[in-house]
């Protein structure tokens, strides 16, 4: 089955950064302008930097004026410490294949050192706290990334080794204490990783056989793209996939989930595409956007708890996706294979929506009620959905709960929102201070997989 389908949200997707670089020609030191919020920016041998009261930021690199391959960063300027290399002040460095970062510095802003296409190795100074968004991305000669011993606590963004592609192996030090899960990108497109592991000492993060965990093992939050083997049985402790968790793992011809997961990311396992069946247990009860996109070998796949969630977008499910991390658009979207679910279930209900396959398993076995279930009893025995983002009560997260909100936000009395328990579902973003524009945005970040949890 085909669906020619364009899905088209305004807002930005944050898994990859776009830069421009930027160069400055001027050769001999001088001042161009003061401002005490912005600094004083001043030329230092071939480094334009914003020098503010108590410390230098590096701003910008002239890649253009000097054929050298191997720099150091000053410590020191002007008697004031180097302490922030700036936002993408080395950005498209082409040339450079050794970067040495001083002790003195504590942040790597945005983009810092994006799309340095030669630069082979780098050591993470033991004071620095926090590296930005894309910091690294795109450094496709990255062999090696080294942390020096400290007990400084290290704060990473999103996409920080994104395309990455030469990186085999990456060591995380005890004190990385924050890898962001909502878009899981930091080691996104790292197609020769093999290997992640963890210092034993980390109080948040683990890994075991290469794969990165949190520290308990109940969150699996990625499995490297090129980790030898082709099989690979989830440990039985995990409870959830992070979002991208396999994603592009296409060495792998089977997976097998376990019992003990609940909840499966967005995009966990697109792109797989030597898998030809999944099966989801019946304590799976999300399944959040585009989790199995792209799937091109996916014949089968079989949904055991009839009142799964499931975002209902056609590419949840499918053998192929035409998306991409910088993109919003998802076209094209083909599926071909066989749902297998029971009879008036989420996942039937799915695939009739999609136009897709399915063969009922029958009427669902009985299970006690829980506290997960998708829908409530009102006190005339109506059921009404109380799925988080479902503004118009038809079971699933889509398009067009964003679209009800904005009709709803626009003139609330020609477009009003009935059953009070849809407008608490619908209350995503700052939840209590009622239905508003944000929440239609957050709803349509959360179908592009740009937010992974509408509870976060």
């Amino acid at each position: 089955m085909k669906i020619k389908k364009a899905f088209l949200i305004a807002v930005a997707c944050v898994s990859a950064c776009s830069v421009v670089p930027f160069s400055t020609a001027v050769t001999n030191d001088f001042s161009i302008t003061a401002n005490a919020e912005t600094g004083e920016i001043i030329k230092y041998e071939n480094f334009t930097v914003k020098k503010y009261s108590d410390y230098i930021e590096i701003a910008n690199f002239d890649n253009f004026a000097t054929e050298t391959t191997d720099i150091v960063i000053p410590s020191e300027i002007d008697g004031l410490p180097v302490t922030t290399i700036g936002k993408e002040a080395f950005n498209g460095c082409y040339k450079l294949t050794n970067i040495v970062i001083p002790n003195s510095v504590t942040k790597i802003c945005r983009s810092a050192f994006q799309d340095c296409k030669k630069l082979e190795k780098m050591i993470i100074p033991k004071n620095v706290s926090e590296i930005e968004n894309c910091a690294f991305q795109g450094c496709t000669k990255l062999t090696e990334i080294t942390f020096a011993e400290s007990d400084t606590k290290i704060k990473i963004g999103n996409g920080v080794f994104y395309g990455c592609t030469s990186l085999k192996k990456i060591f995380i030090p005890k004190n990385v204490d924050n890898i962001p899960d909502a878009h899981n990108n930091v080691f996104e497109n790292c197609t020769s990783l093999e290997s992640i592991e963890v210092d034993k000492n980390n109080e948040n993060y683990a890994s075991r056989d290469g794969v990165l965990f949190n520290k308990d093992f109940t969150t699996l939050i990625k499995y490297p793209i090129n980790k030898e083997g082709t099989s690979y049985a989830i440990p039985e402790s995990v409870k959830k996939m992070s979002s991208r968790a396999f994603h592009k793992c296409s060495n792998l011809i089977s997976i097998e989930i376990p019992n003990s997961v609940t909840s499966i990311g967005s995009y966990a396992f697109a792109s797989c595409s030597g898998i030809t069946e999944f099966e989801i247990s019946k304590n799976v009860t999300h399944i959040e956007a585009g989790a199995f996109a792209n799937c091109s070998g996916l014949t089968k796949i079989t949904i055991k708890n009839p009142k799964c969630i499931i975002v209902s977008s056609s590419y949840t499910i499918s053998n192929t996706a035409e998306y991409s991390e910088s993109s919003t658009i998802v076209d094209n979207i083909v599926f071909n294979g066989t749902i297998y679910c029971y009879e008036d279930s989420t996942a039937m209900a799915y695939a009739e929506k999609n136009g897709y396959k399915y063969e009922s398993m029958g009427v669902a076995p009985e299970t006690e009620p829980t506290t997960d279930d998708i829908t409530e009893s009102t006190t005339n025995n109506v059921e009404v959905s109380s799925i988080l983002g479902d503004a118009n009560g038809d079971g699933v997260v889509d398009i067009a709960d964003a679209v009800a909100i904005s009709a709803y936000v626009s003139d609330s009395e020609k477009n009003a929102i009935d059953e009070p328990k849809w407008i608490e579902n619908g209350d995503v973003q700052s939840k209590g201070n009622g239905l508003n524009a944000n929440d239609s945005l957050m709803i349509q970040q959360y179908l592009a997989g740009i937010v992974s949890d509408l509870n976060s």
